[in-house]
């Protein structure tokens, strides 16, 4: 338990974020700190250029609202201009594209396209649950 305690601060205090703050930007920490928190990874894929994508960050993503859903998951934010690997990994060909992963990067749900608040609000709540009946099952999964 000392071990996981550790484990979260370091993560916590270690982790790259961007220019958002409430957002992860590094895919490794981001499974590390879902599974020593319990959480499932929310996952914007996105990029500069693309314009459904700054509507969806001001109308969508920026409102308290959702912000406040997004406590839940660990947040995660995947520029594929950046990050060409993990795009291919997810067969990204579309963007916005957005998905919530178990900690080890198994997709659990995708959709694609702009999502008003109301349709992110739902998803979220859809999706909120805590994983800690999976921890172990997590843990072992990922260390093998």
């Amino acid at each position: 338990m000392k071990i996981l305690i550790s484990l979260i601060v370091f993560l916590s205090l270690n982790t790259t974020f961007n220019e958002s703050s409430y957002w992860m930007t590094n895919f490794e920490d981001a499974k590390k700190l879902a599974i020593a928190s319990n959480r499932l990874i929310l996952v914007d894929f996105w990029a500069t250029w693309c314009a459904p994508c700054n509507k969806m960050e001001s109308e969508s993503w920026k409102k308290n609202e959702i912000k406040d859903l997004m406590k839940s998951y660990v947040p995660l934010k995947i520029n594929i201009d950046h990050n060409k690997t993990i795009a291919r990994k997810y067969s990204v060909s579309s963007i916005p594209n957005i998905l919530i992963l178990d900690g080890n990067g198994k997709i659990i749900y995708q959709t694609k396209g702009y999502m008003s608040k109301n349709q992110l609000k739902n998803l979220l709540e859809k999706y909120d649950l805590n994983t800690s009946y999976l921890s172990k099952d997590l843990i072992n999964y990922s260390i093998k």
